[in-house]
């Protein structure tokens, strides 16, 4: 932002730089000067590049002289940019496609000079590589010779030269032009701060057949950009205007000197590091304001700040990490600030486990020296029943490993190693942090995963690459959402202000109390536990969020535990709860279908296979409500990793217990609860299944290896049963109302890394069991999934919570 420049420096901003007619003493409310005017204070804020500056609203205040000095519009001085080498201008980047080039064609690529400060010293930079279609990785393409001009302003053209000559064959490797002279002066080529320049590089080759261009989304004319080709040599002469074509051809960068000779605050320069969302896939009907397609340079665009893109449609943080010597010959040549780097969805999507994301995240990092290093949190993908009309009608996908974007966004936020600033990307494009879903402006994406141009522009709105820490506004809807007898748990959301990191000290107190017992500080989860509480008592929790700037309000929200035991009083050891009992969760529609598998304590929900009705008058004592299982139907649980991970891990030594109610089907084969993984038959799993003569748990602990059973003969059919797995390492126990019927011993030779989690059926080959070979329990009311391996009082507790589901 611009300050209103007078004749004497009276002091300097926060950032140590002079700066005219800062008061001495700022003016109150209602104060007139010596002539009997109102004076209005000045405020103080940020410029959109964090630079502090003050900017004057109404009057000005009092200076040294102990004059009144009125403001004027503010037209005039900017923040005090010293000579740096950087990237100089907007819309740069990395060619991600190869086509056929006649001889003599011509493309002119529009760029806009940093904004800040005056351009000059400018030298072009040329790779003889792209990113490949096949590998996602550079891959060479064919020689080629090109002759180039820079034309500021509109129709003066400036010729550059390669070590003196007018012409550059580009056969390997990157490599710079020397520094472009004007052809007006025989100086180097100055161009003012934030003025438009265009490139024009001419093909002097017979037809190339792998030509290297660069891609926009959508074509010229629909973006409304000035890029445009001719197939003639208009390298210094014609207009060239803008066509409907989506590529063109230039140089990588364009490098120089900014502010040269000035002294002051560096200037900064950006790379963009990601994939198809960083490119812009899915912008195709607007740009941002210097052209930018994708919110990564919508947000550089707001500032006119300068940037090479370097993004690939379907490149994963793998791909990209494994090919870095031809980045690295390029980054040589560069000189820039800050790099933002967003690769990681087409990672989850492919399979890969957000620890290998993290790991892959390093080497990336590894590439930029010591720039300042923008992590994002990463974006969503989501199915639709309404074309993304609204919230309500997506649901995440789960394909490859998606269901790791929430911890893999948890680790981001934690700022791994190398990273200065984490942006919250993820929170711009979600409905609600950790949603997984898309918010507005519906539709904010056509395909599930790329966001329109409505919704790239608003994200870009949302995010800011100012690192001068604020402090943190409240948290949002803290609210108690499970109590036990000797617990409360609690959940909020984020302030939606503050810098990142922000952290939370968390305390609690009987309401009747005045002193506060601190639970948990310091840490940035949005959810927990108390533990260690007394039943029937009213409690008081509170949250304060903190970061490098301060600390915001606290919240408060207050509680009664309840008076006899709940799955929650297991703490840490919980895992999941389900209740076909309770109403807020699990919901039906009018005739009684079952719409709505909720989890206990959190919006974690079971997905229906086959409508499963709802009774309303069942269970074992006539008033309970069940699930009716009619024939075919199911519940799926893959959709959310924390269910998935509670039996992942080593075989010797992984710890958990499964305690659910069922009345068994007779005379056919069930599933209760299964654990395992889509594709052949034998594939690793662990579940609870009947057939005609025996039940219990089956245990295939390796692929392909013949299952290890703990069956219990007896199959009684006409009552309801709480059934109990526990596993302890290599013992595996069964339990039958509380009572242990059968026990196995497994190798404890493998590990697991299940996908699918099912009530009612099995993973088949690519979907689940059919009712010809698997089938669900004739009615289910109650679940429990525990963390350990469960003993004495707490393994009867749960026990006697899960039978009352069904009235036992």
């Amino acid at each position: 932002m611009l300050v209103k420049t007078v004749t004497t420096v009276v002091a300097t901003d926060s950032a140590g730089k002079p700066v005219d007619a800062i008061p001495v003493r700022n003016a109150v409310a209602g104060e007139t000067d010596a002539a009997g005017r109102p004076v209005t204070p000045i405020s103080v804020t940020e410029d959109p590049l964090g630079i502090p500056v003050r900017v004057v609203a109404g009057k000005a205040a009092q200076n040294s002289a102990g004059h009144w000095i009125d403001s004027l519009p503010i037209t005039g001085g900017a923040p005090s940019i010293g000579e740096t080498s950087g990237i100089v201008g907007s819309r740069f980047q990395v060619a991600t496609a190869v086509g056929t080039i006649a001889a003599n064609t011509t493309s002119r690529r529009v760029h806009y000079a940093h904004p800040l400060a005056d351009i000059t010293d400018l030298q072009c930079v040329d790779s003889a590589w792209y990113i490949s279609d096949a590998t996602l990785q550079p891959a060479a393409a064919s020689s080629r010779t090109i002759k180039r001009y820079i034309e500021y302003p509109d129709g003066v053209f400036h010729q550059v030269l390669w070590s003196g000559a007018s012409s550059k064959l580009i056969d390997t490797g990157s490599f710079k032009s020397d520094v472009v002279l004007s052809s007006v002066t025989g100086l180097p080529l100055v161009i003012p701060a934030g003025a438009k320049f265009a490139e024009r590089t001419v093909n002097l080759t017979s037809s190339v057949t792998n030509f290297p261009l660069i891609e926009m989304p959508a074509n010229n004319s629909t973006l409304g950009l000035e890029d445009g080709n001719s197939l003639t040599d208009q390298g210094n002469s014609g207009t060239i205007s803008a066509d409907a074509v989506t590529t063109s051809f230039g140089s990588v960068a364009i490098v120089g000197k900014i502010a040269k000779g000035q002294t002051g605050t560096p200037a900064k320069s950006y790379i963009l590091v990601g994939d198809s969302i960083m490119f812009g896939q899915g912008d195709v009907s607007s740009a941002g304001a210097k052209g930018g397609s994708g919110w990564g340079a919508r947000l550089l665009d707001a500032t006119g700040m300068p940037y090479l893109k370097m993004a690939k449609k379907g490149q994963s943080a793998q791909q990209f990490a494994g090919a870095t010597a031809s980045v690295a010959a390029l980054l040589s040549l560069l000189s820039y600030s800050d790099v933002i780097c967003e690769h990681g969805v087409n990672d989850l999507r492919l399979g890969r486990t957000a620890a290998q994301i993290l790991a892959d995240h390093q080497t990336i990092y590894g590439l930029f020296g010591t720039a300042n290093i923008f992590q994002t949190t990463i974006t969503p993908r989501s199915d639709t029943t309404n074309a993304y009309a609204d919230v309500a009608g997506q649901t995440p996908k789960t394909d490859g490993n998606m269901t790791d974007l929430t911890p893999l966004n948890t680790s981001i936020r934690a700022i791994p190693a190398n990273v200065d600033t984490v942006l919250e990307v993820a929170d711009a494009a979600m409905s609600a942090r950790n949603s997984n879903v898309w918010g507005g402006p519906f539709p904010p994406v056509l395909d599930g995963t790329h966001p329109t141009s409505a919704k790239a522009a608003a994200m870009a709105a949302l995010l800011s690459l100012n690192t001068t820490p604020t402090a943190p506004g409240q948290v949002g809807s803290l609210s108690i959402t499970g109590a036990g007898s000797t617990t409360l748990a609690y959940s909020f959301t984020a302030p939606s202000t503050g810098s990142n990191p922000i952290t939370y000290l968390v305390e609690y107190k009987r309401t009747v109390d005045s002193t506060w017992t601190q639970f948990v500080t310091g840490s940035s989860a949005l959810t927990g536990t108390i533990t260690g509480l007394t039943a029937n008592t009213s409690y008081d929790v509170r949250v304060t969020p903190s970061n490098a700037a301060g600390s915001g309000s606290a919240s408060t929200v207050t509680q009664s535990t309840v008076a006899t035991f709940q799955p929650l009083d297991l703490g840490a050891n919980l895992g999941f709860a389900w209740d076909t009992n309770d109403t807020s969760k699990v919901l039906a529609d009018g005739s009684n279908n079952l719409t709505q598998m909720g989890e206990k304590y959190s919006s974690n929900v079971l997905a229906i296979g086959g409508a499963p009705a709802i009774i309303t008058n069942g269970g074992q004592t006539g008033n309970k409500r069940v699930i009716d299982f009619p024939a075919g139907a199911y519940l799926k649980g893959n959709a959310f990793a924390a269910l998935l991970d509670i039996p992942d891990g080593n075989t010797a030594t992984s710890q958990f217990t499964i305690v659910e109610a069922a009345k068994i089907q007779a005379g056919v084969t069930n599933r209760l609860s299964f654990f395992g993984s889509a594709g052949a038959a034998t594939k690793a799993s662990f579940s609870i299944r009947t057939t005609t003569t025996n039940r219990g748990p089956s245990v295939i602990e390796v692929d392909s290896r013949t299952a290890v059973t703990a069956f219990q003969a007896v199959v009684e059919t006409a009552n309801y049963h709480v059934f109990t797995t526990i596993k302890n390492g290599t013992s595996v126990i069964f339990r039958v109302d509380g009572v242990q019927v059968a026990s196995a011993t497994l190798a404890g030779d493998g590990n697991w890394n299940f996908n699918d989690f099912y009530i009612g059926t099995s993973s088949g080959t690519t979907t689940p069991g059919t009712p010809a070979t698997v089938f669900p329990p004739d009615a289910y009311s109650g679940l429990v999934i525990a963390r350990t391996a469960l003993s004495g009082a707490d393994l009867t507790n749960v026990e006697a919570w899960v039978g009352a589901t069904a009235g036992l």
